[in-house]
C-alpha cells in the first residue's frame, strides 16, 4: 500500500490553512503531514505522531525534502503538495500538486504588494517552472483555474501529455442544517459581511470607495470585514472612513471558523468585490448556508455559485450600485432628451445669468 504525505510548509494563513484543516480532520492511520510549524499551535499534539513539522526558511525546507527522497526510496510514496510548488529534489515518489494560488501562474504579478510577499511570490514561481516536469498530477479548484494552467503551460512550453490535469476542489461543505444545530448566538447583524484579508487583489479600497459614493446618497450600509490588525494601513483607512465619513465599516479582525459561520448567518448577503481568486471558499460557505452573495461578474464567482447582484469590481460605482439593487434602492435613471429639447436647453441657458468663474 503506497504511503500518503500531505506536504504543506509555508501554509500558515489563509484559505490553504482552511483546506489543510479539512484535511486534518478527514484524516485516516494511512495519513501522514508535513507541516509549517506556525501552524503547529492549531492542532495542538494530537498530530505528533504522524507528522514533522517545518520551520520557515530554506534549510528546514530542503532538510524535509531531503527526508522525503530517503521515504521514496524504502518504500511507495506518493506526496500531494498542498503547497503549490513541487519538491525541489527529484525522487521516486509520485508528485501530485494542488495549484490553489492565481498567482503563480498569472502572466505577471499585480502591483501592491508588500517585498516580502513579492519576493515569495517570485521564488515560488521559479520552482514551479523548473520542476513542475517532476510532476504526475496537477490538480486544481474551477475551470477558471485549469484555462489559466493551459495558458502557463503554452507559455513554459510544456506539453500536454507531460502533466495530468484535473479538476478536484474540496472544502469544508456545511449546509444550512448543519449551521442550525451550532446553535450559535446571533450577535451580529449586518447588511453585508466581506470574508477576505488585506491582499491587495482583495480589492478593500474600491469596496470603501463605493461605500463612500453610496454615503453621498445618504444610503449607508453596515459591513463587516476581517481584516489582521497587522494590515495597519487599510485598517487605520477602514477606522478614517468609520468616523469621518461616518461610514458603517466593522472590523471584526481575523475569526475562527464558527464565527465565520455566525457572521455568514447574521449577515444579509456576502459582498465579495475580489479581483482574482482560485476558487473564492467564503463563496462555498455562502452558498451551502444558503446565503446571497453579491459579488464580482468575474469567471471565478461563476465557477462555483449563481450570485444574486454582480458587479465590475474596478469600478466603485458598479459595486455601489449592485448594493443599491440588493438593497432595493432603485438609482434614477438618467434622462435622455432630443436635439430640439436640448437647444431649449441651450436657449434657457443662454438667458440666465451666471458668476465668472
Amino acid at each position: 500500500m503506497s504511503k500518503l504525505i500531505i506536504y504543506a510548509p509555508n501554509i500558515n494563513v489563509g484559505g490553504g490553512r482552511t483546506l489543510l484543516e479539512e484535511l486534518v480532520a478527514s484524516r485516516n492511520e494511512s495519513l501522514h503531514f508535513v507541516f509549517d510549524s506556525r501552524v503547529r499551535g492549531l492542532f495542538g499534539g494530537s498530530l505528533d505522531a504522524t507528522a514533522e513539522w517545518v520551520d520557515k526558511g530554506i534549510i528546514s525546507r530542503l532538510g524535509s525534502e531531503f527526508r522525503l527522497l530517503r521515504e521514496s526510496k524504502k518504500a511507495t510514496l506518493v506526496v500531494f503538495c498542498l503547497n503549490g510548488t513541487p519538491p525541489i529534489l527529484k525522487s521516486n515518489a509520485k508528485i501530485i500538486l494542488y495549484l490553489h494560488n492565481k498567482l503563480l501562474l498569472l502572466e505577471k504579478i499585480p502591483a501592491g504588494y508588500p517585498v516580502f510577499t513579492l519576493v515569495s511570490l517570485v521564488v515560488q514561481r521559479a520552482i514551479l517552472r523548473w520542476r513542475i516536469r517532476s510532476v504526475d498530477t496537477v490538480m486544481v479548484q474551477s475551470k477558471s483555474m485549469k484555462y489559466l494552467f493551459e495558458i502557463w503551460s503554452g507559455r513554459n512550453k510544456i506539453k500536454r501529455m507531460e502533466v495530468n490535469l484535473r479538476i478536484l476542489p474540496f472544502a469544508k461543505i456545511k449546509s444550512p442544517n448543519d449551521s442550525e444545530k451550532d446553535n450559535l448566538e446571533v450577535k451580529w447583524n449586518f447588511d453585508f459581511c466581506y470574508i477576505a484579508d488585506g491582499q491587495p487583489h482583495k480589492n478593500h479600497l474600491n469596496l470603501f470607495a463605493a461605500l463612500e459614493i453610496l454615503s453621498n446618497n445618504n444610503i449607508f450600509p453596515s459591513v463587516a470585514i476581517t481584516l489582521s490588525n497587522k494590515e495597519t494601513n487599510l485598517c487605520s483607512y477602514a477606522n478614517d472612513l468609520k468616523f469621518k465619513k461616518l461610514l458603517r465599516i466593522n472590523n471584526l479582525g481575523i475569526l475562527d471558523e464558527a464565527e465565520i459561520v455566525e457572521l455568514l448567518r447574521s449577515s444579509k448577503a456576502l459582498l465579495f468585490p475580489s479581483l482574482q481568486e482560485s476558487f473564492g471558499l467564503p463563496l462555498v460557505e455562502a452558498m451551502h448556508l444558503g446565503r446571497p452573495i453579491v459579488a464580482s461578474e468575474l469567471d471565478y464567482v461563476r465557477d462555483i455559485c449563481a450570485p444574486q447582484e454582480t458587479f465590475d469590481p474596478d469600478s466603485p460605482r458598479s459595486i455601489a450600485r449592485a448594493i443599491c439593487r440588493f438593497m432595493g434602492i432603485n438609482e434614477p435613471l438618467q434622462i435622455v432628451i432630443t436635439g430640439n429639447e436640448f437647444i431649449e436647453e441651450l436657449r434657457k441657458y443662454g438667458h440666465q445669468s451666471h458668476p465668472k468663474l
